[in-house]
């Protein structure tokens, strides 16, 4: 389930952030739609329709836990294909399954089932028809020549499995054969969705069967649940981090989760509700029109380390490779004052320092209060860390063999995307 996620070592799945307006789907406001029914009455199964249980915040699910929703489908809260001809007569696909919601905007045949003096109008959507505000309702289309070509509109998707709407090329997606086709410069053409994508290569993870075919070095593993939070991936797994929580993890039930719900064979903090009727909704409607499609979930790829340690064992023993023995190790005084604490805030948190306004006068006092390790004691540019009777032994570990979330925390090593293997 970024989510951009942009710390160093945060990485995972996301709904994307900068390319929402390439990838999502036309928002249909709901604000003035004349709703089929409240939570407290049952409306006839398939009359009206809802978003199709687009993602919570998102969603990054994560080895035993994730912030996202889930619902029957797969993809961040996607409903199943097609939808029931409502009570008020309108076509469209049968479906099995809907999702439950306390409204669904209401069913339609014609402008005359919708409430034409506030500006609604019957919107037919792929799955059925819905009263909606006549700007909201989008335009489908089967070529160019449907649209308002002097607008600077074309017949376009606006995400995977998505129909095709009159719309600008900016809130569209490109489709590709090969990265040539990609008009984004170092976007690449990525192959592991059912439609081909242009996209950063960040987000385009290598797709595998197996760990044998992922990078170990970068802290890669084969995620085979995957398709399970996006049905729309053609393949069977794509190589994430091991390590950051990027890959939903499989339940059969909640009690496989920790502090979470188990949704569709993967745990969830929440979980869209499915239904075949009203009755298999607590107090809500079951609806059964999509009139939307979910905003493709992607996948970032496991970060490199790259670098070399910048101290040796001697110098920085809390680095991986490098064994302290020994004790009575203590953060101490650095000689030269508090003269590096560059404002006044880290100025106060030194005791027998003082900001006169323009620096950091005086001589500090607590670095062994404040810092009870190495690292911590470390990066204070006022403290120094003494060994005492301890002594450290060993050698770095090289960047290229940590971990994403040991990596940030050696000196010299910094997390990158690094290359990625065409598909």
């Amino acid at each position: 389930m970024r989510v951009r996620i942009r710390e160093e070592q945060s990485i995972g799945l996301k709904i994307r952030g900068p390319l929402a307006l390439r990838l999502a789907w036309l928002p249909l406001a709901l604000s003035g739609l004349s709703a089929c029914a409240g939570s407290s009455r049952a409306a006839p199964d398939g009359a009206g329709g809802s978003f199709a249980g687009s993602a919570s915040g998102g969603g990054n699910l994560s080895n035993g836990g994730g912030s996202g929703s889930v619902s029957s489908g797969g993809a961040s809260g996607s409903v199943s294909s097609g939808g029931a001809s409502g009570s008020g007569g309108s076509s469209g696909q049968a479906t099995t399954l809907g999702v439950c919601a306390p409204t669904c905007p209401k069913s339609c045949a014609t402008d005359d089932a919708c409430a034409t003096q506030n500006g609604e109008k019957c919107c037919n959507f792929p799955t059925g028809g819905v009263c909606t505000l006549a700007s909201a309702c989008p335009v489908f289309c089967t070529s160019d020549a449907d649209c308002p070509t002097s607008l600077g509109q074309a017949c376009l998707q606006t995400t995977v499995g998505a129909p095709k709407v009159c719309t600008t090329p900016a809130s569209a997606f490109q489709t590709c054969q090969t990265d040539t086709n990609c008009s984004v410069a170092g976007d690449v053409c990525c192959q592991i969705y059912t439609q081909n994508v242009c996209m950063p290569p960040s987000t385009c993870p290598k797709s595998c069967a197996a760990d044998a075919e992922c990078d170990p070095t970068r802290g890669e593993a084969c995620c085979l649940t995957v398709r399970r939070l996006e049905p729309r991936l053609k393949v069977q797994g794509l190589c994430l981090s091991a390590t950051s929580g990027s890959c939903p993890k499989a339940c059969t039930t909640s009690i496989d989760c920790t502090g979470q719900l188990c949704c569709n064979g993967i745990c969830a903090t929440t979980c869209t509700q499915t239904c075949e009727t009203s009755n298999d909704c607590s107090g809500e409607i079951c609806c059964k029109v999509q009139t939307s499609t979910p905003p493709l979930v992607e996948f970032s790829i496991a970060q490199a380390c790259s670098g070399s340690p910048l101290y040796p064992c001697s110098t920085l023993c809390a680095q991986p490779g490098c064994n302290q023995t020994g004790g009575g190790a203590t953060c101490a005084n650095y000689p030269s004052g508090c003269l590096y604490s560059p404002d006044p805030t880290s100025c106060a948190q030194h005791l027998g320092c003082s900001w006169d306004g323009l620096e950091c006068t005086g001589t500090p006092t607590n670095c062994a209060t404040l810092h009870v390790d190495e690292t911590s004691c470390y990066a204070d540019l006022d403290c120094e860390w003494n060994l005492g009777n301890s002594s450290c032994s060993g050698t770095p570990t090289p960047c290229a063999q940590l971990t994403s979330i040991a990596c940030s925390s050696v000196y010299g090593c910094t997390l990158s995307s690094g290359g990625l293997t065409p598909l």
